[in-house]
């Protein structure tokens, strides 16, 4: 979007591409309202899901086995937004509060009927991943060097399938 100079309340917006759309002239004022509108939203209820809990794969997991949301659910009694606000007002967790120690983790995933196999073979994914990671952050160092390999070793091979290519004199 430009503004027009020689009209100073007009806002003037043209495709630029050889399409059959025309110039629009908007007035300033309208297309300042226009964008106050956009910003407002209101909401009347929260509707909340209970997630099942899983066993996960997250590698980020720094110890133990990590837990995550499944994709079942029930559904609970949706809430006015307003209560709902007034009841939690004051009680939204830090960080270190979303920390859930390993045994913690464990616990509920025995209790969901996971085995101490299950749970060790992803823990033991979980560090191959990280193994992995460390490995690639390690080898970034040399990417730029790999490229300009990759970029010589490429032309190399064009120019030898152009020398192949040319007839035997």
């Amino acid at each position: 979007m430009r503004v027009s100079p020689n009209v100073p309340d007009i806002v003037s917006e043209a495709k630029l591409d050889n399409s059959s759309h025309s110039a629009v002239a908007v007035p300033l004022k309208q297309v300042e309202s226009m964008n106050e509108a956009r910003r407002k939203v209101s909401f009347g209820a929260v509707q909340f899901r209970e997630h099942e809990l899983v066993l996960g794969d997250n590698p980020s997991c720094s110890m133990g086995p990590p837990v995550s949301l499944g994709w079942g659910f029930k559904d609970r009694r949706p809430m006015n937004l307003d209560l709902f606000e007034q009841a939690r007002s004051g009680t939204r967790r830090n960080d270190k509060e979303f920390y859930m120690p390993t045994c913690v983790r464990e616990e509920m995933l025995f209790e969901r009927d996971y085995s101490r196999a299950e749970l060790r073979e992803v823990v033991t994914e979980i560090g191959r991943i990280q193994h992995q990671r460390t490995e690639t952050v390690k080898k970034l160092k040399f990417a730029p060097c790999e490229e300009v390999f990759e970029k010589a070793r490429r032309k190399l091979r064009r120019v030898s399938k152009l020398l192949d290519d040319l007839p035997q004199g």
